[in-house]
């Protein structure tokens, strides 16, 4: 079951664009029913997960067979549904920001309660605030263009792409630049090849890729030749962008190519389809030692986009040229995804032909969504934040959005050239840093 949620109209530059009022999602769910014969039941009803307009609820109910329920908010019956295992999560997407309620579990026979939990208190995410100041940055003068920002820090910053000094006295192609906290440095890292994703676990364990990845231990880096280690072919593709745990569980992927390290060997991935994987986000349960991942396609011979899903053991398709997902078959094509820190929700931009959706899915029950149809100012290609009450997307037409839990806003003042494009931004607290592809331009926002 899906649900939609009501956007308002906000006028900008006399463009209307379309953004959520709130992110709501409707449940799809098992659930089991009580027993024909009233009984105290014994049961867990605990909070799973608060955000700014949602909440996630846990229970279970012992006994055999079917267990019919109702979630009581206050004073109102927000969910009902029938439980067929012993433990589920719903939830209630009518919730609003910096809100106290009291949520308790009903159980039902025949429409009749015939026991109930304990009142459970809880807080939604307060709203935060759009209001940022923006500086223009330009790091090399000579030109160049830029793929990726990381924020270690407010004091620790990485820009990555390729830089051409000016004057261009040769022999020195930088392809990252630094920020200390006083200064920038531009800096080349190896032999200079354009870098195209960086991911910072520590100042002293960073990957970076240029097609081939790149590994600083603190002393050196590290070129991993995919090709001359034997771990590709010469029919395979680079692999340009990546996302890890931790350095002994990293994936890189690229056209037709997925490739894991374990810390020791890279391994390239055998039997998945044959796409262009071009966006990869994932996550690592440390209870389990299970690694699940989603990466963004787009099919190499047929236009059309995909999404491919590891869930630590298999990888399947959730939905492909031939297979759509969305009611929509237009929205195929991932542009952004996102998984917020300890959060438990996916996030998902899937552009159109004129327009796109932003889709938010629970990562245990992936049918388990929500989206909304967005009329946008340019299509999304990163998205980054602290949460989600708190998250910026940026993309072409140098579109750049905020979202603080009630609401998104449109930037106005970073439209700039309406031909270029924002590729990247990374957000660390109250700052905020924005990646545009034509030259070497960034913008820093402080709130």
């Amino acid at each position: 079951m899906t649900g939609k949620l009501p956007i308002p109209n906000v006028s900008i530059n006399k463009l209307t664009v379309t953004v959520f009022s709130a992110i709501v999602l409707t449940t799809l769910m098992s659930c089991r029913e009580c027993p024909t014969e009233p009984q105290n039941e014994g049961k867990d009803f605990a909070l799973d997960y608060a955000g700014p307009s949602f909440v996630s609820l846990s229970f279970s109910i012992s006994g055999s067979g079917k267990r019919n329920y109702a979630i009581q908010r206050d004073s109102l019956i927000v969910l009902t549904g029938t439980l067929f295992g012993e433990d589920t999560i719903v939830t209630d997407w009518n919730a609003e920001p910096a809100t106290t309620y009291r949520y308790r579990l009903l159980v039902k026979d025949h429409g009749e309660t015939i026991d109930k939990s304990e009142w459970l208190s809880v807080t939604t995410m307060d709203t935060t605030s759009h209001d940022f100041t923006w500086e223009k940055i330009v790091l090399c003068n000579g030109g160049g263009y830029l793929e990726d920002v990381e924020i270690v820090d407010e004091n620790n910053v990485w820009v990555v792409g390729e830089f051409i000094p000016e004057p261009d006295t040769g022999g020195y192609s930088p392809n990252a630049a630094h920020w200390d906290g006083n200064s920038w440095t531009l800096k080349q890292i190896k032999y200079g090849a354009t870098i195209y994703d960086i991911l910072v676990f520590s100042d002293n364990d960073i990957w970076v890729s240029s097609g081939l990845p790149y590994h600083w231990d603190g002393q050196r880096w590290t070129l991993y030749h995919l090709w001359d280690m034997g771990v590709l072919s010469e029919s395979d593709h680079p692999v340009y962008w990546m996302w890890g745990s931790s350095s002994s569980n990293m994936y890189f992927i690229g056209e037709g190519t997925v490739v894991h390290y374990d810390g020791k060997t890279f391994k390239k991935i055998e039997d998945i389809p044959d796409y262009n994987y071009y966006r990869i986000n994932g996550i690592f349960d440390q209870v389990t030692n299970q690694t699940r991942i989603w990466i963004g396609a787009i099919s190499i011979e047929v236009q059309g986009g995909a999404l491919i899903y590891f869930d630590g053991q298999n990888w399947t398709t959730i939905w492909d040229r031939d297979n759509r997902y969305y009611p929509d078959p237009v929205y195929s094509t991932v542009g952004a995804s996102w998984i917020p820190n300890n959060c438990k929700y996916l996030l998902f931009y899937i552009g159109g032909a004129v327009d796109g959706i932003f889709s938010i899915h629970n990562i245990n029950i992936f049918d388990d969504y929500t989206y909304s149809v967005s009329v946008n100012l340019g299509a999304i290609r990163r998205i980054d934040g602290n949460g989600m009450n708190d998250f910026f997307a940026v993309g072409d037409f140098n579109n750049v959005i905020h979202y603080n839990g009630k609401t998104f806003h449109n930037y106005s003042e970073l439209r700039g050239d309406s031909h270029s494009r924002y590729v990247s931004v990374a957000q660390k607290g109250d700052v905020v840093y924005i990646v545009e592809s034509a030259g070497t331009i960034i913008y820093k926002g402080i709130r």
